[in-house]
């Protein structure tokens, strides 16, 4: 045996014992390691101020993420965790960066995003670029995807002080049709805010109270719960 079939071999040997014993060995250089399995009960949420509950801090337990995980919970899904990585003024383009960031470390099983007021400086065909990076970060880490409709008090009340620019207008459409055509889930929270339009849902144009959370989290609620819950039952992501 030659000196370097023997170095060789003790080098394989040492690995054996340090693996036998559940000593982590990092891999080759060079080698690609398999694809983290996705909690299948984790919901990841990015949006603006709006989802992360302005005024009130992050952690507001009455931000519509912390209420839909009640709401999970309630349903039956007992080990349902819902994630609330909203922050201010986030764009499109920005959450894909928090994602590609948090998405290896989280491996949440479903990326719900609500964002489309932020980007009124966003011409469409870079909005819609930006949705499409989005959804191969989802995909690259084994997430669906789910977009919503970001509410606005216009559209739940026909009236209100903000008014739509050119690229605002046109970003809800491209959401819609963005949605349509990759097969990518989009809940509207519209039509069920509109049903409680004679409460106090709105505290301006954008930014909802505890209670037009509470709408909004009964809203995704029922949009996701079915396919988490079938996630759940398969251990795989939903």
């Amino acid at each position: 045996m030659t000196l370097a079939a023997i170095v060789l071999s003790a080098f394989a040997f040492s690995r054996w014992v340090v693996r036998a014993r559940g000593v982590e060995v990092p891999s080759a250089p060079g080698a690609r390691a398999a694809p983290a399995t996705p909690e299948p009960e984790l919901v990841a949420i990015y949006g603006g101020s709006a989802t992360r509950g302005y005024p009130f801090p992050g952690t507001w337990r009455a931000s519509y993420p912390a209420v839909l995980e009640a709401l999970l919970h309630a349903r039956g899904l007992g080990a349902a965790r819902v994630l609330n990585l909203a922050f201010d003024s986030a764009v499109v383009a920005d959450i894909v960066t928090a994602m590609e960031r948090d998405l290896p470390r989280l491996r949440p099983a479903r990326v719900v995003i609500d964002a489309v007021c932020n980007d009124w400086l966003s011409r469409s065909r870079d909005y819609r670029a930006n949705l499409g990076r989005a959804l191969a970060v989802a995909r690259a880490h084994g997430a669906t995807l789910t977009l919503v409709k970001e509410p606005m008090l216009l559209a739940v009340y026909g009236r209100g002080d903000f008014r739509f620019n050119a690229n605002e207008g046109a970003n809800y459409a491209v959401l819609t049709s963005f949605a349509s055509e990759n097969g990518v889930e989009l809940v509207d929270p519209a039509p069920l805010l509109i049903a409680h339009r004679d409460e106090f849902l709105f505290m301006d144009d954008v930014h909802l109270t505890a209670r037009g959370h509470e709408v909004m989290a009964e809203a995704l609620a029922a949009a996701l719960a079915p396919a988490l819950a079938a996630g759940a039952a398969d251990g795989a992501p939903p």
